[in-house]
Parts: C-alpha cells; structure tokens; sequence
C-alpha cells in the first residue's frame, strides 16, 4: 500500500500570484536609480533562470524587455555581459525556445533538449559532409563566426575541393543547428544583424562537460522551474525549460518526499498546483509594466489563462485584416494584476513609441489608462524615443478596438 499523497492547502488566485510575482522577481517598489538596478541584473536573472531569444524587434529585442519591466532604466550592456564571455554566468542554449540560460543548467539541458527540427534536411549527405569544415573553420578562427561568415569561409574551400560554386545554404544551416544542440558548437552573442556567433564548446564550457542522466537532469530542471514559478501547475512547470509533461511530474513527486515541492489548490483550477516552499509572496504595491509577450511571467499562454484571466494568442504570422488585437501586443501588469493588453511599436524613423491600441481587461480600474501610459513613457523614454503617442479614441470595455491617435509629451 502507498502513502496517500498530503492534503494540499488552498490558496486564494491573489495569493497565488503574488507568489508567482514574487518568485519571477518583481518587486514591491521599483530600484530608486539606474545604479541600484544595474546592481540587480545578475539576481533578476538567477530568479528568472532564463531569458527566451526572439528576433522580432518591434519594440526592442525581446529579452532585454523583462529587465526592463522588473527594474526599470537598467543598462542592457550589463545583462549582455552575462552571456558573451567564456567566463560568463549564462550562455544561449535551447530552453523555452532558444534561451539565455544559467551556465550551471547547460549539462542538464544538454541531456533532455532534442529539436531534431532544427538539423532536419533535404541533404542530410551534404550537412553531414559539412561539420567537419565548419569545426575546421571554427577552430582556426579567433573570432566567433556567423552562419554567413561561414558560408563565405566554405565557399572558397569547396569550390577548391569540390570543383562547384560551393555548399547549399541551407544545409549548412542545419549542419550548424545539430551541432548547437549537440553541444560541439555554441554561441558567444550576436551581432547586430541578431545572427548567432558561433565558437567551438570547449571555449564557453571548457572541453569536460559532463551531461547527467535523463532522470538527474529533468529533477534539475523541474526544480529550478519551480523555484522561478513559485507556483504553477505541473504542465507549466514543464512547459518552462520544455521537459514532458509526464516525466515533469514523476520529477515532482521525487521533489515532494525531499521536502522541495508541496501541492497546492488554487482558487478556480481544477487540479492541485505545486509550489516551492521556500517561494515569498511580492510584498508591496508591485510595479506598472508592459510586458513583453515572451516573458517569462506570461509566456506559457495555459498559465496565462488560468491564474491571470488573460487570454492570449500571438498575432505576428496573422494578416492584418484578420489580427484581433494587434502585431506586438504587451499584456500590461497593474501591480498584482492584468489588466490591459496594447499593441506598440517603436518608430525608430520618428523616434516615437506608439501605443496603436489599448485594450481593458475585466479587471482594469479607473487607475489602468493612466498607469499604463505613465509605464508606456518610461519604457519611451528607457528606449530613447523623443515621445510617447497613445490612442485618442480609447475603449471602455474588454476587446474593444482603438482608433485615433493623439500626443503624449
């Protein structure tokens, strides 16, 4: 006979969270200076434990957003210095999606992360042929090299060897995708094209990395992802560094006896929840931000319905004329809650942010328009632009589109 599993407590959605705010290193009061919050860039990471990649830049590079939203006026440089020397406490590796991780949760990832997508080819014989003159040209270079400073390298060693133009594009991308995930590559940045430079491994992890078992690493990783939910159900807690769903729970079962996962019921959802034990609620009023949509708060779209009441799709591959609420849509947090959504882009040309549409929630207050254009001109302000225009025409319902536009200096 098994011991039955322990009464879960309960916890009010409010109470819930403010855990989850709190453990994704949102504060009760913003840094009082740029200073204090350059000091809090390696912590906010570490609470994080990762910071999802994507080359959209509507508004800026999405993963220098969540910083921002957490700390306010911090200096991007001093999150990039993190990541891009061989010294450094994180590097890029597939996570959520490709990801700025802790260096400690490489090995682990390594051992569970499979996106054979990523090398699939219509010339696998021709990728193939193709690690070894990538490794070559890798080694012999002292500088990190982009796909296209490889593909010109090879080009002229394959019309040498091969009596033909060179090597298909293609290929070449997929024989780089496998040997990223595989671990014989790995990137030291990006440049300002937001291509991926490239290095052997050994010269970001050192030549002995050692990848743990499968069953090691998924308690790792599940741990680690709970420690940054704080709490969340069992298919978020997977969702976060991309672990199955079902090895996630055997993983937290393991935590549980070990006294490092306890079950939870939340208020409105249908099965138990799980949080760290050691997670601490925000204290305080909170902070005011948009959030960018693949922040870590908001990224997993089921958690998102389910403890902050928003529904959530990205609309970047949808048609205009079909788009419900926008292009780059930011959910905005009001302290402890969502409580509106606008799409917003950065004019570079004009140097103005625009804010195109505002959207309430259910949940949006009297205090929303004016708190969420208060967070609207600082993050202008934050990216440079000379002002801030928000929408004239505002709805004063959820869903309802925005019109018109006017200034905001």
């Amino acid at each position: 006979m098994t011991d039955a599993a322990p009464r879960a407590e309960s916890m009010t959605l409010r109470e819930a969270r403010r855990l989850q705010l709190g453990a994704q290193a949102f504060p009760g009061r913003p840094p009082a200076h740029a200073a204090a919050a350059n000091r809090r860039v390696g912590d906010v990471f570490e609470s994080l434990g990762l910071l999802q990649i994507d080359s959209v830049s509507t508004v800026a590079r999405s993963h220098v957003l969540p910083h921002f939203a957490r700390l306010g006026a911090y200096d991007p440089a001093v999150l990039e210095r993190l990541h891009t020397r061989p010294s450094s406490p994180a590097l890029e590796y597939w996570a959520h999606e490709a990801s700025i991780v802790p260096r400690a949760l490489y090995p682990a990832l390594r051992a569970v992360q499979q996106r054979a997508w990523v090398s699939a080819s219509d010339s696998p014989e021709e990728r193939d042929a193709l690690v070894p003159h990538i490794l070559k040209a890798l080694e012999s270079s002292s500088a990190p090299m982009s796909s296209r400073d490889l593909a010109a390298a090879l080009d002229v060693q394959a019309r040498r060897e091969r009596g033909h133009w060179g090597w298909n594009w293609a290929p070449l991308k997929h024989a780089l995708g496998d040997l990223f995930e595989s671990g014989r590559v790995l990137s030291a940045g990006r440049n300002a094209q937001f291509e991926r430079l490239y290095v052997p491994a050994a010269r970001m992890v050192g030549p002995d990395v050692v990848v743990p078992s499968r069953e090691d690493a998924v308690r790792t990783l599940t741990a680690r992802a709970l420690r940054a939910l704080g709490i969340a159900s069992a298919s978020s807690i997977a969702d976060y560094y991309r672990v199955p769903a079902r090895e996630t729970t055997t993983a937290l079962r393991a935590l549980e006896a070990a006294g490092q996962a306890v079950r939870r019921r939340v208020e409105g959802q249908k099965t138990e929840w799980w949080a760290d034990p050691n997670g601490k609620p925000m204290r305080g009023r909170g902070v005011d931000a948009l959030l960018t949509p693949f922040d870590p708060l908001v990224f997993d779209r089921r958690r998102l319905a389910e403890l902050w009441g928003m529904e959530y799709a990205l609309e970047f591959y949808v048609p205009a004329a079909r788009r419900r609420y926008g292009y780059f849509v930011m959910p905005f947090l009001q302290g402890d809650r969502l409580t509106a959504r606008a799409d917003v882009r950065l004019d570079r040309a004009a140097s103005v942010l625009r804010v195109q549409a505002y959207y309430p929630e259910e949940s949006a207050d009297s205090e929303t328009l004016p708190r969420l254009t208060a967070a609207a001109e600082r993050l202008g302000d934050w990216l440079g632009a000379d002002r801030t225009q928000m929408p004239a025409t505002l709805a004063t319902g959820p869903g309802l589109l925005t019109a018109e536009s006017s200034h905001v200096d």
